[in-house]
């Protein structure tokens, strides 16, 4: 029986998420568990993999393009299996439009959603001297393959960073492509992409892996031996008019190449800009889906949740102190190599074990019932900055880690959020979370409580001041810390009293253990 793939959900607050691109290509041969797209979504970036092994059929949305939690994607078919059939299904309604606008077509050819519509009074045959093109059944011919761009320069896709593009619209009425001549074609995901963006027809790579599998270096190699000079405008108007559709590169008729270039909709339907120079020195770009459901999720907790918000000033002596005996301790054990906790590990360890003792700061607000939901766990979130956006990967059960346990899970995290790989549980379910700009040179801010959570700590760079011991001035190492509360689920002496513990904690280590 076929199966679908589908927009998978990354928790209970996902409800959306945007291609990024898609690993294969219709028809293409996949195994159980093999990475067939990647997903775009407010937290991280990940890949869906295939239900099951089969063939990859109907492969729907394209790069650039959001869709919902649950929407369809593709089918993966058993050997010998057809595509399943649905009632009311719109391309059935595309192949009655089409019948009665041109009775001699097949019964059930595609029609592009995207097609421009014909006004009663032009004609529906081509112009005089036009290329027609080849016709071709359904059967051959996903609703992916179906191109709204013409040949020529209109047809080229120029990407952004985030993978979506821009093309121009198509000057005529879109036309049904031929078939992928790479169709089936042993190819790596990478060496498809590259040949989709360069325009290399990928049926005319020679592959230098086994049974003759493409790889990015063999399409490189054939540009480098293939270059042709540029063409001038005039030269590819006149080419538009004389290249037939079977002379085309591949790319234009493969699955991949059309969500790229299909990809400007999808950006401007996702971001609501797209990538365009307004004026000389002013541009729109489109957010990536990290920054733009986080715009959405930081402007709706600014405004639904009431702040407020205590900054204290952090004695880190003996912070210090414990980070070199640390050092200086864990070097001489293998275990240790590359997990010596960090100040900011120290920190989140002592921010672990104090939250244990305050329970309102382990809430959440249940708006609907006007009641307290306490998590009994300490699941300590940790902002990363990407260059994708902030993401906060979720330590679970921090406070019944020990130091070094918690120190590693924190690199291991951090680490897969800068390469978007982070899993779903790895996102969600957090209960408190800290933000260091410290790094960064920052002494303090403010931020913003991420929902449904309760409160946020911000923690500022490591700095020497001035202190009188009552007989003289002497230096100390000190960092300021911002407590933001959501006043709903506490009071501003709950968030006093849990600063003035964990100051208390920072200072003497032994009460931690």
């Amino acid at each position: 029986m076929a199966r679908e793939l589908s927009v998978p959900t990354l928790g209970m607050d996902m409800q959306e998420a945007t291609i990024v691109r898609w690993l294969v290509c219709e028809g293409d041969e996949v195994q159980k568990g093999e990475p067939v797209l990647e997903i775009d979504t407010d937290k991280t970036t990940f890949e869906v993999e295939a239900p099951e092994s089969g063939t990859l059929s109907n492969l729907t949305g394209k790069e650039g393009e959001t869709l919902p939690v649950g929407a369809f994607l593709a089918y993966v078919l058993a050997p010998g299996e057809e595509v399943p059939q649905k009632e009311g299904e719109d391309k059935e309604e595309g192949h009655q439009e089409e019948g009665q606008q041109n009775e001699q077509e097949e019964e059930g050819s595609l029609v592009p959603d995207a097609s421009p519509e014909i006004p009663p009074d032009e004609p529906l045959s081509p112009e005089p001297g036009a290329p027609v093109p080849e016709e071709v059944s359904p059967e051959e011919v996903s609703p992916e393959e179906v191109s709204s761009a013409g040949s020529g320069p209109s047809a080229e896709a120029g990407l952004s960073e985030d993978g979506s593009g821009a093309v121009g619209g198509p000057a005529s009425a879109p036309s049904v492509p031929p078939p992928a001549a790479g169709k089936g074609l042993r190819a790596s995901p990478a060496a498809r992409r590259l040949a989709a963006e360069r325009g290399v027809d990928i049926s005319s790579v020679a592959g230098s892996g086994p049974a003759g599998r493409v790889y990015l270096s063999d399409v490189l190699a054939f540009e480098a031996t293939t270059t042709a000079p540029a063409a001038t405008p005039e030269q590819g108007e006149q080419e538009e008019q004389e290249v037939s559709r079977e002379e085309l590169p591949s790319r234009e008729a493969s699955p991949k190449a059309t969500s790229r270039e299909g990809a400007a909709a999808g950006a401007a339907t996702s971001s609501g800009v797209a990538a365009e120079v307004l004026e000389e020195g002013i541009r729109r770009e489109p957010l990536t889906q990290v920054r733009r459901i986080g715009a959405k999720r930081t402007q709706r907790s600014f405004s639904e949740v009431p702040h407020f918000y205590l900054r204290r000033e952090m004695d880190a002596g003996a912070l210090v102190l414990l980070r070199e005996r640390l050092k200086e301790k864990l070097g001489e054990r293998p275990e240790a190599v590359g997990v010596v906790p960090s100040l900011n590990d120290l920190v989140a360890f002592a921010v672990s074990r104090t939250l244990a003792d305050h329970p309102r700061l382990r809430a959440r607000f249940d708006e609907e019932r006007g009641e307290l939901v306490v998590h009994e766990r300490v699941n300590l979130g940790i902002a990363a900055a990407t260059e994708r956006g902030l993401v906060v990967p979720v330590v679970r059960d921090a406070g019944s880690l020990r130091l070094l346990e918690l120190a590693k899970r924190t690199r291991e995290l951090l680490g897969k959020a800068r390469e978007g790989k982070l899993a779903r549980e790895e996102l969600s379910g957090g209960t408190f979370t800290i933000s260091n700009l410290g790094m960064m040179g920052i002494d303090s801010f403010d931020a913003i409580v991420n929902q449904p959570e309760a409160a946020i700590l911000a923690v500022g760079q490591l700095r020497t001041v001035p202190r009188w011991n009552g007989e003289e001035w002497v230096p100390r190492e000190v960092f300021s810390c911002t407590l933001s509360v959501d006043h709903r689920v506490a009071d501003g002496a709950d968030g006093a009293r849990f600063l003035a513990d964990l100051a208390e904690a920072l200072k003497d280590w032994e009460l931690l253990l």
